[in-house]
């Protein structure tokens, strides 16, 4: 199981959800219009596939008995497509108040709402925007071709590792310098 630091904003973020569990806050959701009805099987298999493909996806949280907040990418988690018969707008508020264990991977649900609406929710602590296009490329390259060929995907502890090694000197004078 691979350990690593929070980035700053994960540590807010993760604040965020501790103070106030139930808030929604940090919940995101990606509705996702497809042409036809997935093959559910098939469309929760290539889900999976990514999840195996990217520790990002596998990441929980871990902040009790530790002296750091710690994400641990664990070497398994799966994702189980879930369905709903609600209105799209009733789920979304439903499913947003769910919230996540943040404790727990995947942080992420896939609902199938209706036949061809689908709804990616997850904690924003684990992905945030730049990573929905390649994510959803991969995704449907998998549910075409569970073999695809895919290159390696980057690993987000490399990030945090440069993250870490960075001047927070010089960047903190650049930007004071900047905002004046």
């Amino acid at each position: 199981m691979e350990t690593y630091a929070l980035s700053p904003l994960q540590q807010g973020m993760l604040f965020h959800a501790l103070y106030a569990p139930q808030s929604g806050v940090d919940i995101e959701q990606l509705v996702l219009t497809l042409p036809a009805a997935p093959d559910a099987v098939r469309f929760e298999a290539a889900w999976n596939a990514l999840i195996a493909r990217h520790a990002l996806l596998r990441t929980r949280f871990v902040w009790e008995d530790v002296p750091e907040p710690v994400q641990q990418a664990l070497p398994e988690a799966r994702v189980a497509l879930e369905t709903s018969a609600l209105p799209l707008d009733a789920f979304l508020a439903e499913d947003r108040a769910r919230g996540f264990a943040l404790d727990a991977a995947p942080l992420m649900r896939v609902t199938l709402v209706g036949e061809t609406e689908v709804v990616w929710t997850f904690h924003h602590a684990s992905l945030d925007g730049r990573c929905f296009p390649p994510l959803l490329k991969e995704l449907f390259a998998l549910y075409e071709d569970p073999n695809a060929q895919l290159p390696e995907p980057p690993k987000f502890s490399d990030f945090i590792e440069w993250l870490q090694a960075r001047n927070h000197t010089s960047s903190e004078s650049f930007w004071r310098d900047l905002l004046k």
